[in-house]
């Protein structure tokens, strides 16, 4: 008989138990996500790191086998049946890897992880959890265009690439596009999302899967994305430090979840005077 799984969401990692025998564990998605890895395909390249470390480590080797699940589901114009194998692993495995992975957010990517799995073995539910269900359709919705030719546009621009009308977005946006999602949705939510999809394509896009009015209301906030952007080109790291400072902390998941009134950001702009 199948053992139930478990999951909960917590600072960003969507742990579960079941697939590791009695443990919580992260899956291989969400770490090589957190260690910057989500625009490589099928994450391939933090595969072949895992493979490298699990092969030649005999630190990680002592703290047993990875586990593996294997999904099937349906790809292609055909139909195709293809197999996903999915690695979970424990929390000291999972912490190991970020210690070997000399990434320069290693520090933060391992506090990160190291409240996650105690919030989850003590039980301690995080506040912003809690508004997850007023977001999240338990299916997808009909597709319907979330990002404008014109907020692709003002991203290509920042980041000095030519946009072509009419075509499907970028590869290279794919991070940034996922770092908006996780920045104005929240942390809880958007690890939920990846769970239930982690391969979103067109038809199950990942905005498929808000309710109508945090669609609704996440759209409405890409306008001040887009001035941000085209206000910001050349200049990534403002951009990033702009959206920061508007949208951390719970507030703005407070308004998608209905908890509090709705209201657009408003840009900032300098006084007369400042430096």
């Amino acid at each position: 008989m199948t053992e139930s799984i478990q999951t909960r969401t917590v600072k960003g990692f969507a742990l579960t138990l079941g697939h590791a025998g009695k443990e919580w564990s992260c899956d291989h998605r969400q770490l090589g996500e957190k260690l910057g890895y989500e625009a490589d395909r099928n994450y391939k390249h933090f595969l072949a790191f895992v493979d490298r470390v699990s092969n030649n480590d005999p630190g990680f080797q002592a703290l047993g086998t990875v586990s593996a699940s294997t999904d099937t589901k349906l790809t292609g114009r055909g139909g195709t049946a293809t197999e996903f194998r999915t690695l979970h692993f424990t929390r000291r495995q999972a912490l190991y890897l970020i210690a070997k992975s000399n990434k320069p957010e290693a520090a933060t990517i391992t506090l990160a992880m190291v409240d996650a799995f105690d919030m989850v073995l003590s039980g301690a539910r995080p506040g912003v959890a809690d508004f997850v269900p007023f977001l999240l359709r338990e299916d997808f919705c009909e597709w319907d265009e979330m990002w404008s030719p014109r907020i692709l546009s003002a991203l290509c621009q920042m980041y000095g690439h030519a946009y072509t009308p009419n075509a499907s977005p970028p590869a290279f946006l794919r991070s940034p596009m996922s770092k908006i999602y996780r920045l104005v949705l929240g942390d809880e939510a958007y690890g939920a999302m990846k769970m239930a999809n982690n391969e979103p394509r067109h038809g199950n896009n990942l905005h498929q899967m808000l309710v109508e009015k945090a669609r609704e209301r996440f759209r409405a906030q890409l306008p001040f994305i887009e001035s941000t952007a085209l206000d910001c080109v050349g200049r990534i790291n403002l951009f990033w430090e702009r959206l920061a400072h508007v949208y951390m902390g719970y507030q703005m998941q407070l308004r998608l979840s209905g908890m509090e009134p709705d209201s657009a950001p408003v840009k900032r702009t300098r006084k007369q005077g400042q430096s």
